[in-house]
């Protein structure tokens, strides 16, 4: 199995699992209401209490806040389910290890391979370069004036999104690193969000919203 082979089968078994496992999951056994309260704190709900994505790409925020960033007594709903159920093979296993050790961050695009299906990323907060993104889709349809806020799941072979992705144009980068900072601090001193990654899905997830850019990638 090639390395393409591999990532289509990876970005399968990851969809197929959160969806038909983990968050029936959570729903089943977690006494809290973890969606629900996970779209409060996102500001996603009408004055019904019911939510309302202004847009379908929402539901990946939602969905990628729900199983990373929602905490129960320090813990994510991914490590609670690694901790309570045990995979049916090795493939799960795999993927469970790169959904518990994935990272969120804003990325500029520094480079795309369409042969290769690769997208070169520099990782803005982290000062991180050569980020290789494996995307069927974004290497098609991106270009070297954008910015990525997305999860990258780190495998062994390559990296790929959660299928989360938040497209910004580059100019934006001074912009959205300083919005970042004060939107920040407030997060954590009013509201007492301790993880930098809770705080900075909840940032980019209202800037997404400012955002008009639309672009193809894979989930």
């Amino acid at each position: 199995m090639d390395n393409l082979e591999k990532y289509t089968t990876y970005r399968e078994c990851q969809r197929i699992l959160v969806a038909t496992k983990i968050i029936p999951y959570i729903n089943a056994n977690i006494k809290e209401n973890v969606v629900l309260n996970s779209a409060r704190i996102l500001g996603m709900l009408d004055e019904r209490g019911n939510i309302v994505p202004r847009e379908e790409r929402e539901m990946t925020y939602l969905l990628d806040f729900t199983i990373h960033e929602y905490k129960i007594n320090g813990k994510s709903m991914i490590q609670i389910y690694r901790e309570n159920v045990q995979s049916e093979n090795e493939l799960e296993e795999v993927i469970l290890e790169a959904l518990e050790k994935s990272y969120v961050s804003l990325f500029r695009v520094v480079n795309i391979s369409t042969s290769k299906n690769l997208v070169f990323l520099k990782d803005v907060f982290n000062n991180v370069k050569n980020v290789r993104l494996t995307d069927i889709n974004c290497s098609q349809t991106g270009n070297t004036e954008t910015l990525l806020f997305t999860r990258v799941l780190p495998f062994k072979e390559f990296n790929m999104t959660s299928g989360m992705v938040g497209a910004f144009q580059s100019v934006l980068e001074n912009r959205l690193v300083r919005e970042f900072n004060e939107f920040n601090k407030e997060l954590k001193e009013k509201y007492k969000y301790d993880s930098e990654s809770t705080r900075m899905l909840i940032s980019f997830f209202h800037f997404n919203r400012e955002s008009n850019i639309v672009m193809e990638y894979d989930w």
